[in-house]
């Protein structure tokens, strides 16, 4: 276990590692709830760097083997597809991203960027999930209460896979300005995979 965010905050936008070490910054507009956030604006989200050079942030252990576990609760059924969870994977030339979202039809979407977004099982709203995102080597797989819904090979660039720069919950880089309303709570960082 490496990191994890729980009921730890400093102030109205960071989310404290209760192990001192990855702290993730949250929008204002994000309402406290025990054990974590409630995301409920188009722009609400959790942003939790890993590896990035600028910030001189680097967690090695993490780049190509890692799992990502947490709590979340859909509050209401969003008008169209709705970003949960994104790890972004990237070198000096190019990213992707590894993710999970929920749609208007309440069944849950996996992608893969660049790949169509493939939906699988259903929610409901007002009901808690654990959600998991694991990486492997160069295999990715997303599990909703440790039934895997989708694994993929995570594309190389030259000889060099990605590596881990960072997660977020809710609306992150393009996917920002849509409506989202979601509980995410007691999030785990380990590095290494889990079994399922």
């Amino acid at each position: 276990l490496v990191a994890v965010l729980s009921n730890a905050l400093s102030d109205d936008d960071t989310w404290i590692d209760e192990y001192l070490c990855l702290n993730a910054t949250v929008t204002p507009n994000a309402k406290k709830v025990r054990y974590g956030f409630q995301l409920t604006e188009p722009d609400s989200r959790v942003m939790w760097p890993v590896n990035t050079r600028g910030d001189n942030v680097r967690h090695v252990s993490l780049s190509h083997n890692f799992t990502l576990v947490a709590s979340v609760t859909i509050e209401e059924t969003p008008s169209g597809n709705t970003p949960l969870l994104t790890a972004t994977l990237a070198d000096t030339n190019s990213n992707h991203t590894v993710g999970l979202s929920y749609t208007a039809d309440r069944t849950w979407g996996t992608g893969l960027k660049g790949k169509k977004t493939t939906q699988s099982g259903s929610w409901e709203p007002k009901k808690g999930y654990q959600v998991a995102l694991m990486l492997q080597g160069k295999k990715a797989s997303v599990y909703i209460d440790g039934k895997l819904q989708r694994q993929e090979e995570v594309p190389l660039t030259g000889e060099r896979q990605l590596e881990l720069v960072r997660f977020c919950f809710g609306a992150c880089g393009e996917d920002a300005g849509q409506k989202t309303k979601v509980t995410v709570k007691n999030v785990f960082l380990y590095n290494h995979p889990l079994n399922s």
